[in-house]
């Protein structure tokens, strides 16, 4: 690891991010969002798309990405993590090649850290030449100038204006953040003000004790940069503070009010605010230094209270349009919001009282999200953790049990995630709401195929039919889809494709692609089970298409097991390279597969009785035959001879029974669960 220490503002972000940019392959994590030393690798898991599904520690799912890729990791801002050093040290030991460049105001002292100062920019001397040409090649002159440019492309460095320049970037200690500050009001101010204001106030500050001057300078470019904003702007930038991951306009306006849209325009002409275009629309971001500055102001101001409850009325906003999107048109656009703002939603919820019935609405809604996305484990600790004060509203409990047990169930915690559906129906069945009692008893329904208890389901999904009546809408697309599985597993066949077109039907052609993608996944497997395998493969492909589109984590691995199981019986040579897609994707997110898939699996691929005998050697050579290694291939990963290689496969061969690499493939993708696999799953062809 190599750390950029420095005071802020002295460009070490603009450094590493410098140094990532000539990488072909950096990942670059901003921790100044994050509040907790415990959020490090979740954060890296983030930036990296990776899931947090709980069948492996988190560790060990970043670490293994790191490994197989030996990218550069950037952690940014680490200065107020230092708790987290355990952490980065144990990932620097299992990732491998991989490079960490870190940017703190102070070590994080792990063993084998280097440290490289970030010092100020040089600054030229005033009372010696001040020749435009060779002055304007001086660091700290250079970034002014290019930044006055910014907005005043006819600004040049002149005779006439040299020794003012000078003196600015003097007065500043060539920190780069505060000399951003000062070019940017320039166009405004003239050179003669910025110089005044910078001067005066060193002056009024003077010297206190134990603060570095260079801190004193940046202090005094923030402060005057406040001070030219009129007292709306202020408190807009203010109020802004609390969004540690950047906002969007109407996250604006729901925090600081109407006249927050002018304001953000203001903020972004005096640097104090960086807008950035994303998929979602334009985002609004603070440098770490400068929103300590907003911290602080709002602190002062008064409104810290006010702002908060604003604050958390717009995560409950959020979270409603994302739990309102399932199965509409809008699902795409609200999960790509949801993980825009998913740093500003964690901290709404881990700031807000557990007892604010805001907090639990907020979290039930966010489930689907959690779970599309590969949240799950933070899923169930938000939820749970509310839960654990009790809730007055017996409806709210019902939803947020029944959003813990769906995250539950997706985890494979089968037991655990029905308790809490049970839990749902006897709150939904107290106050009298049958079509949400409905709706728990269709996951309870599911939830039994996926745990491989299928013969259960089906009381279950007609109870759960029955209650919800003629209600229409989502409801009734997710019941009718537990129904059509029940049905089919149990032979009706004719009346599960009537269910499971009824279910389709509810929901848009041009849109909805999740519940589209699961349901077609579920008839999938319904087919494969009937002994269908064009309808099966055709079905999967489909799902596998919708659901990769938007984003899901979870169920395209569930998709790839049903197109490897038809291709075992119809193309076997394909089939390793689907079942190795599946556990690549599982590995990332972290979770295992659903145990109707794995005993399908186990039973279909190669007979129990080909488990035992392997070493440990020859268990990890038949891992990567299932990434479709070559023996010599073999070889160079694990350091010994290819003919070694090919003696080991011999004996997989000999001990499992079979005769090919294919069929060695596909006992691998049997029998072995998630956090035994490789990390990376060799792709899926076509």
């Amino acid at each position: 690891m190599l750390t950029l220490v420095g005071a802020a503002g002295a460009g070490k972000t603009r450094l590493a991010l410098a140094v990532a940019m000539a990488e072909t392959d950096a990942l670059v994590i901003d921790l100044a969002t994050v509040s907790d030393p415990r959020g490090l690798l979740p954060a890296v898991a983030d930036a990296a798309g990776l899931g947090d599904g709980g069948a492996r520690p988190l560790l060990e799912i970043v670490g293994d990405y790191l490994h197989d890729r030996a990218p550069l990791l950037v952690l940014d801002n680490l200065e107020h993590l230092v708790d987290a050093a355990d952490d980065v040290s144990a990932l620097i030991g299992r990732s491998g090649r991989t490079r960490v460049l870190g940017t703190s105001r102070t070590p994080l002292r792990i063993p084998g850290e280097r440290l490289v100062p970030v010092e100020p920019l040089a600054v030229p001397d005033v009372e010696g030449p001040l020749d435009p040409d060779p002055m304007g090649r001086i660091a700290a002159v250079a970034l002014f100038v290019e930044r006055v440019r910014d907005r005043d492309p006819s600004f040049a460095l002149s005779a006439q204006n040299a020794l003012v320049v000078a003196e600015i970037c003097v007065a500043l200690d060539g920190l780069p953040l505060a000399l951003e500050l000062a070019a940017a009001h320039v166009r405004g101010y003239g050179l003669d003000d910025v110089l005044a204001r910078a001067d005066g106030r060193l002056e009024l500050f003077g010297t206190p004790r134990g603060v570095v001057p260079r801190h004193r300078s940046l202090g005094a470019a923030l402060d005057w940069s406040l001070d030219l904003l009129d007292p709306s702007t202020r408190g807009v930038f203010a109020d802004l503070s609390v969004f540690p991951g950047g906002c969007d306009a109407r996250a604006a306006e729901a925090v600081s009010g109407r006249g927050a849209v002018r304001g953000l325009g203001e903020l972004v002409d005096h640097s104090l605010l960086r807008a950035v275009s994303v998929g979602t629309g334009m985002r609004y971001a603070m440098l770490a230094t400068v929103r300590e500055s907003a911290v602080d102001l709002l602190e002062q101001s008064g409104r810290r209270r006010v702002v908060d409850e604003a604050y958390r009325d717009w995560a409950e906003t959020v979270a409603t349009e994302v739990g309102r999107a399932f199965g509409t048109t809008d699902e795409a656009f609200r999960l790509d919001r949801a993980e825009a703002e998913h740093t500003n939603l964690r901290r709404a919820l881990d700031a807000a009282p557990t007892a604010d019935p805001r907090a639990l609405r907020t979290a039930t809604e966010l489930a689907w999200f959690w779970d599309v996305r590969g949240h799950l484990v933070e899923g169930c600790a938000h939820l749970e953790r509310l839960l654990d004060t009790p809730v007055a509203e017996p409806a709210l409990e019902a939803a947020a049990r029944d959003a813990l047990g769906r995250l539950i169930l997706a985890r494979g915690d089968h037991d655990a995630g029905a308790r809490q559906l049970r839990a749902a129906v006897a709150l939904c069945q107290k106050v009298g709401d049958d079509v949400a009692a409905g709706w728990s008893l269709a996951s309870l329904a599911l939830g039994s195929v996926w745990a491989g208890h299928a013969p259960a389901a089906l009381p279950l999904a007609e109870d759960a039919v029955r209650l919800i009546g003629s209600v229409s809408g989502r409801v009734r697309g997710r019941t009718l889809c537990a129904l059509a599985v029940a049905l089919g597993l149990s032979g009706r066949t004719a009346e599960s494709d009537v269910a499971f077109d009824k279910s389709l039907d509810v929901f848009p052609t041009d849109g909805g692609d999740w519940v589209r993608g699961r349901t077609l996944q579920l008839r999938g497997w319904v087919a494969y089970q009937a002994g269908d395998l064009s309808s099966a493969h055709a079905l999967a492909e489909r799902a596998r298409v919708l659901l990769d589109g938007i984003g899901d984590r979870r169920v395209v691995a569930d998709c790839l097991d049903v197109l490897g199981l038809v291709a075992v019986r119809h193309e076997p040579a394909a089939a390793p390279a689907r079942f190795a897609a599946a556990n690549g994707l599982r590995a990332a997110a972290g979770i295992r597969r659903q145990p109707y898939l794995e005993q399908e699996i186990r039973a279909t691929v190669l007979p129990e009785a080909g488990a035992a005998g392997l070493t440990p050697r020859e268990a990890q050579v038949a891992r990567l035959i299932t990434e479709g290694m070559t023996n010599a291939a073999i070889g160079r990963r694990l350091g010994i001879s290819e003919r070694t290689a090919e003696r080991h496969a011999e004996n997989i061969r000999a001990k499992l029974g079979v005769g090919s690499r294919t069929q060695i493939a596909a006992w691998v993708a049997g029998r072995a669960d998630t956090h035994d696999l490789p990390a990376r799953g060799g792709g899926f062809p076509g």
